[in-house]
């Protein structure tokens, strides 16, 4: 049987692959998030939450697997604007040795 900490760990695993397939997607285009002041990176946070709340606004039942990918998607996003968040808070104010 697997265990608690083998679920989250494959669940994080999981995540994380879906995480960087956005993020080398965009690779070309979408660069400097790491120099991004928190504020616009929360107000795109905030953007891409909303969005995610829209497509679950409208959700058919039993969803669509299209509504499924976007909300996937639309996590995603959010996720890994959270991830620049912390980054960058880290950066500003280092939470562990360099």
């Amino acid at each position: 049987m697997e265990s608690e900490i083998q679920k989250i760990r494959n669940a994080v695993e999981q995540f994380t692959s879906i995480m960087k397939l956005e993020l080398y997607s965009h690779i070309s285009t979408k660069s400097g998030w790491d120099s991004m002041e928190l504020k616009n990176i929360y107000n795109r946070m905030f953007q891409k939450l909303n969005e995610l709340r829209l497509v679950i606004g409208c959700l058919s039942n039993p969803p669509t697997k299209e509504e499924l990918n976007l909300i996937i998607s639309e996590s995603i996003d959010v996720a890994n604007f959270a991830m620049f968040m912390v980054m960058n808070a880290d950066r500003l104010y280092p939470t562990t040795p360099e």
